[in-house]
């Protein structure tokens, strides 16, 4: 594929940043329940003994008082790979969804994010805070989600393998890959 003017869109939660281990750490001082096991589905906290009901308000809490998106770290390579695909000609743009329960976590989320890609030197970059994904014509998307709602018809869709997502390929449009080995694995297909 071309990459001279070419648009990548970039899920940050799942895919550059490490959402899953750091809800878990906040969660497991939160709740004084050590070790909650790892994430392996896309409603975690039902892993972890919480009710859909419970969820919300915790979730909350973690935004605006443990800033869970201020914290995490990146996945392995990610942040060394986007420079490399920026430096091969590619346009980035994260498009993830930071609209939360209510104005003040979604500000506080959305403020936690642009904080986080530019201590971590990623902040020179398109950004956009979006529920529907799709809106964002792009080249080729990179996305974690499992119900594959981001998908882009006649694009090249990535899906970044992770557990929750196991299954999402099987039943998936042909322009939609599942990437395993992180960063590696995307590199190898666009730089």
């Amino acid at each position: 594929m071309s990459n001279s003017n070419a648009l990548i869109n970039i899920d940050l939660d799942g895919v550059v940043y490490d959402f899953a281990d750091e809800i878990r750490w906040w969660c497991e001082i939160e709740l004084d329940r050590v070790p909650l096991p790892a994430v392996t589905d896309w409603h975690f906290w039902r892993e972890w003994g919480l009710s859909d009901d419970e969820w919300p308000e915790l979730f909350r809490t973690a935004v605006i008082e443990g800033e869970v998106f201020a914290y995490g770290r990146p996945y392995p390579g990610a942040i060394e790979r986007i420079n490399q695909l920026q430096e091969k000609g590619w346009t980035i743009r994260f498009v993830t969804h930071k609209n939360i329960l209510d104005p003040e976590a979604t500000r506080a989320a959305q403020r936690q994010t642009v904080d986080w890609l530019y201590e971590h030197g990623i902040g020179m970059h398109q950004l956009a805070f979006a529920a529907d994904k799709s809106r964002f014509d792009a080249d080729v998307i990179i996305d974690d989600k499992p119900d594959l709602s981001w998908v882009q018809k006649g694009r090249m869709n990535l899906l970044f393998a992770q557990p929750w997502n196991e299954r999402a390929t099987l039943f998936a449009p042909p322009n939609v890959r599942r990437v395993r080995n992180g960063w590696d694995g995307i590199a190898r297909l666009l730089i």
